[in-house]
């Protein structure tokens, strides 16, 4: 199966999760399926390596124009989807990227239908100048709502290049 490479890293429990790094007009991109541990890297467009590994880090080396890259994919937490990749040149860190599945709290959510109700049907019963007071609140719970109501799913992220360092991954 002949994968599209994104040009920006990207990630989806179904699709798999894109890891991509450009560094010295070279395109990295090593692909990531959650579900089978099927792991693919390209260099330019080009597949150069696959495997199919579980286990907890996994290491991609490969040799470009003299220079040995490689990608190090670790897992950190498996049930919050917390995975790392980092690009090293002959061993120096280069860039790194995590990412994080991210569980919304209902709680906000449920709160801010409660309290939109509420104000409405406290509006509908009181006198001129304390409906809008209610209406305001109304308004106010359903703008909650609507930030509140953002869904669940993966994020990536870069890793700032000291922090890699200083931590030794």
């Amino acid at each position: 199966m002949k994968r599209v490479i994104p040009s920006t890293p990207s990630v989806s429990a179904l699709r798999g999760f894109w890891f991509v790094f450009d560094h010295a007009n070279r395109r990295f991109a090593l692909w990531v399926s959650s579900l089978t541990g099927k792991e693919e890297l390209y260099l330019d467009g080009r597949l150069v390596a696959q495997r199919r590994k579980i286990a907890f880090t996994s290491v991609h080396q490969v040799l470009a124009g003299g220079t040995t890259f490689s990608l190090t994919l670790t897992t950190k937490t498996l049930w919050r989807g917390a995975f790392q990749c980092v690009l090293r040149e002959d061993g120096t860190v280069l860039a790194g990227l995590e990412t994080e599945y991210l569980f919304r709290s209902r709680t906000w959510r449920k709160a801010s239908v409660v309290a939109a109700a509420g104000a409405i049907f406290a509006a509908h019963d009181l006198s001129p100048p304390r409906w809008v007071t209610a209406a305001a609140l109304a308004i106010l719970a359903a703008l909650s709502f609507a930030w509140s109501g953002r869904a669940s799913g993966y994020v990536i992220r870069p890793l700032a290049v000291e922090a890699i360092r200083q931590r030794g991954w």
